[in-house]
């Protein structure tokens, strides 16, 4: 379930001062929406259009490289565009042995047309061949609430294979797991995860 937080511009006057709240995307609109309503900010000329203020303005264009002036009008559905675009992606992972929900940060992964979209962090099996044998490799269960030495003492009953832990640190200074299984497992594992 996707959560998001605002670009850092947006806070203050758009959003309240709480840098830890996570929001869904129909919240974010209704914000932008609210805020343009009380602002009086749709064009008078032509519905369509809103007036960029500058609260508005930073909001959606602060700390991008942009030739020329910025603009004063944008339609309605490229505010809303740009707008969903500065929002910072999370993911609530939820349900199975998780007893309350944990927030991900989204990963991002170019889709069509070049734009970066946010996808849900996952658990990554793949196989690989490690000093002459044929392992596969499971990494992030953790985000599924599962404890790898369990899961791994599980799947070794299971499939009759050695199974070995090791935790590694990340970019960001956080531990995570990699349970390896002698052996090809993978779609084995990936039927037992989704069951």
């Amino acid at each position: 379930e996707g959560r998001f937080r605002p670009h850092h511009s947006m806070y203050g006057t758009l959003f309240p001062d709480d840098r830890q709240a996570y929001y869904t995307k129909q919240q974010c609109r209704d914000v932008l929406n609210a805020y343009i309503a009380d602002q009086g900010l749709v064009d008078p000329m032509t519905d369509n259009h809103i007036v960029l203020d500058p609260h508005l303005c930073d909001a959606l264009f602060q700390g991008e490289s942009h030739e020329g002036p910025l603009p004063t009008h944008l339609p309605r559905n490229a505010v809303t565009d740009k707008w969903d675009r500065r929002l910072q992606a999370f993911f609530l992972m939820q349900g199975g042995n998780l007893k309350k929900g944990n927030i991900f940060p989204a990963r991002y992964v170019e889709g069509p047309g070049g734009v970066k979209e946010p996808r849900a962090p996952g658990v990554a099996i793949k196989t690989e061949n490690r000093r002459g044998h044929n392992v596969t490799v499971v990494r992030g269960l953790e985000l599924l609430g599962l404890d790898p030495e369990a899961f791994a003492e599980d799947m070794k009953v299971a499939f009759a294979a050695s199974a070995a832990v090791e935790a590694q640190t990340n970019q960001a200074g956080k531990k995570q797991y990699e349970v390896m299984f002698q052996g090809f497992w993978d779609k084995t594992l990936a039927q037992h995860l989704m069951s």
